[in-house]
């Protein structure tokens, strides 16, 4: 895991996913030796997310802890530290500590958080992501956003689930466990989507992830502000079946009904 020297301060830099950070990723991996174990196993996109945390607070000091990192990540961290120490990272102090050289730091552009970004995701290898590419990243992956831990809901067969609410054919009662395939795309759902998330524009505390999930920082009060925004845009009581995460890593199912 790679865990900050110092808490980043409001306002300081940071890189981003963005194209210069993706050169400099494309760089740094020309380094690796593609002959070891562990980069030879993993995929682009696991060695392309290890790299990216490197950059993630620039010139800022951080220390790298094996330990502290999923077991199936940490032969390749370490392969990738050991490989790009020295070009890449500089050691610091303590057995852990790093930091980005500045050959390669200022080279690259940084981009300052601002009003103007929604949402501020930040993942478990410490990187930030400031646009809308965090929606790549794998949930497990995800740590907090806006500065605050999160879970996610996530709609159990969206477009199933929705066609009842328009066309009062859902099950009698509550639908515990019912195994329904997603039906083709239906437009009120795309409208009971977009609603959930402009109405907590606001607050920031509902981001969306998917075309079926949402990040949030509470369960309950995600789950009420679906339920919610398809009332009013069907003006039909309905609570949704979602599949949650809480962010005490809780995880359970919550089966609707009609209203």
């Amino acid at each position: 895991m790679i865990m900050p020297k110092c808490p980043v301060e409001k306002g300081a830099s940071s890189l981003t996913k963005d194209e210069t950070t993706k050169n400099a990723v494309a760089r740094a991996k020309e380094l690796l030796d593609g002959r070891t174990k562990a980069v030879k196993e993993a995929t682009d996109n696991d060695v392309e997310r290890v790299l990216t945390s490197f950059f993630a607070y620039g010139g800022n000091e951080y220390q790298i802890i094996l330990d502290q990192v999923p077991e199936q990540d940490r032969p390749l961290l370490a392969e990738c530290r050991e490989a790009l120490t020295g070009e890449v990272l500089q050691r610091t102090t303590g057995r852990n500590g790093f930091k980005l050289k500045s050959s390669w730091f200022n080279i690259y552009e940084t981009e300052t958080p601002t009003g103007n970004s929604r949402y501020r995701v930040d993942t478990t290898y410490r990187s930030v992501i400031l646009d809308d590419s965090y929606t790549n990243t794998p949930l497990d992956q995800i740590l907090s956003f806006n500065h605050q831990r999160c879970g996610y809901i996530k709609v159990i067969s969206p477009y199933t689930q929705t066609k009842w609410l328009v066309s009062c054919q859902a099950p009698a009662s509550r639908w515990h466990g019912v195994d329904v395939e997603d039906e083709m795309l239906t437009f009120e759902w795309l409208e009971i989507h977009n609603k959930l998330v402009q109405d907590n524009r606001y607050n920031r505390s509902i981001a969306p992830y998917n075309h079926d999930t949402f990040l949030c920082h509470d369960v309950d009060q995600a789950v009420r502000a679906l339920n919610i925004s398809a009332a009013k845009v069907t003006g039909a009581a309905f609570h949704y079946s979602v599949e949650f995460k809480d962010v005490h890593g809780r995880q359970g199912t919550t089966w609707g009904c009609r209203g």
